[in-house]
């Protein structure tokens, strides 16, 4: 399995019955990830609901010091975060990236490789970056 953090206080992250998380693939959640059943995510996938670093550079300032001098956390007070919903039966290509506010339909696949930004229609597969639809599944 891989690595699941949860990197600010009030985050939350909720994984359904039967799902695969491949060696080495994250979830880094500050606010909601949640994975519906039969969910299959492949090695070395990334999921994102947050940009990770503030914008401004003053806050990024402030929290390099935080973490190297005071060895405290990073805040995320200033850092842009939405929840992220992946439905059943998804399965998540190798080597993706699913970045925040992102909803991934019931049965849709994301090739592998792909970097997703927007939702993604159930019973869809998308590819590429940013990952676009491809073509339409069978329900």
């Amino acid at each position: 399995m891989g690595e699941i953090s949860l990197v600010a206080p009030d985050a939350r992250f909720r994984m359904g019955d039967f799902c695969s998380f491949g060696k080495e693939s994250r979830v880094w959640a500050s606010r909601e990830v949640t994975i519906g059943n039969y969910v299959l995510i492949a090695h070395l996938v990334d999921i994102l609901d947050n940009n990770s670093h503030s914008l401004d550079h003053r806050h990024r300032r402030a929290d390099a010091r935080n973490v190297f001098e005071r060895e405290l956390p990073l805040n995320f007070e200033h850092v842009p975060a939405a929840p992220i919903v992946i439905e059943d039966d998804v399965w998540i290509g190798a080597k993706s990236t699913i970045l925040k506010g992102v909803t991934i339909g019931k049965g849709a696949v994301v090739a592998a490789n792909s970097v997703v930004t927007r939702d993604v229609a159930p019973f869809t597969l998308v590819a590429g970056n940013p990952a676009r639809v491809v073509r339409r599944l069978e329900p």
